[in-house]
């Protein structure tokens, strides 16, 4: 049938059969509408791009198997209309009018190796992650293309700089652990994962040992700024939920743990089974916990 043998992590909630039928019956929507489609990590590949199924497979498993077909018809049909939509305003868009629809969205690098946005103008953020330029308003943000930034006669970096001021500070949340606390930005739009462009903001004084953060979807963002060995607790905190809300979804980016410092991010490895993690820290990490007074072998 194609490229999964297993249920994917997108659709938790279905067992093996299910999701065999699950997915026929989308590949045959897609194939009705667009001609040949095939199924992908992601979801369905049709119509010259990666079709994302994870709403989609929670709006149909709380509906009769038999209902499927018309609400998969329903679902690609307005996808269709809105490429359609999009397909027309490129043509005919100048900077001029889009210039206040510029957005920054943070997506996962696989998307852009895929061909879920491959075609959009982007820059790498930290390890698997990337922001990338898209004009809001569209379903999950229409791409912005090189060949779009051309013809506006404009660089990628002036039209970063454009889709930058776009973006609205927030004002993170709170949440207090077990005598730590975390730092919450959470929203309904996608351009909420995009303030780790802007972590100074809100971190206003860079901690000794830089601060930890997750970006789990692009409608939140988790961190904890690091002073001391409650750090230890608050990074496993962070990245539980960070799990959770990666897998509840919608609009999922990287369940994984950053550490970010001096204006940079690396990557934390990580490995989550159930509620346990195992943490396997990089060795500049360490010495940062160490110089102030933590030591994680203690």
């Amino acid at each position: 049938m194609g490229a999964a043998s297993k249920v994917p992590e997108w659709a938790p909630s279905y067992d093996g059969p299910l999701y065999q039928r699950f997915i026929a019956e989308a590949l045959r929507a897609c194939e009705k509408r667009w001609g040949k489609a095939a199924e992908t990590l992601d979801g369905v590949k049709a119509g010259g791009r990666v079709r994302e199924l994870r709403e989609l497979a929670e709006f149909c498993r709380h509906m009769p198997e038999k209902q499927w077909a018309r609400a998969m018809e329903g679902h690609f049909g307005r996808q269709a209309e809105v490429e359609e939509g999009a397909e027309k305003f490129r043509q005919r868009a100048d900077l001029k009018e889009v210039r206040e629809r510029l957005r920054i969205r943070i997506v996962p690098e696989r998307s852009i190796q895929g061909e879920a946005i491959a075609a959009a103008v982007a820059r790498p953020v930290a390890p698997g992650l990337v922001a990338a330029l898209v004009l809001d308003g569209a379903q999950a943000g229409e791409p912005v293309t090189a060949e779009m930034a051309d013809g506006w006669g404009m660089s990628t970096s002036a039209l970063f700089a454009v889709a930058k001021d776009n973006h609205k500070r927030r004002k993170a949340k709170k949440e207090s652990g077990q005598g730590f606390e975390v730092g919450v930005l959470m929203g309904e739009d996608p351009d909420t994962a995009s303030e780790i462009l802007f972590l100074e903001h809100y971190v206003k004084v860079e901690p000794p040992a830089g601060t930890i953060v997750v970006v789990p979807t692009q409608r939140a963002v988790l961190f904890h700024e690091v002073h001391d060995r409650k750090a230890v607790d608050a990074l496993q905190t962070v990245l539980v939920i960070g799990h959770q809300l990666f897998q509840q979804g919608p609009s999922p980016v990287l369940p994984l743990l950053y550490w970010w410092r001096r204006g940079r991010f690396a990557l934390l490895p990580i490995e989550v089974q159930g509620e346990t993690v195992r943490f396997m820290p990089p060795i500049e990490f360490v010495q940062a916990l160490q110089k102030i007074g933590v030591n994680l072998s203690e």
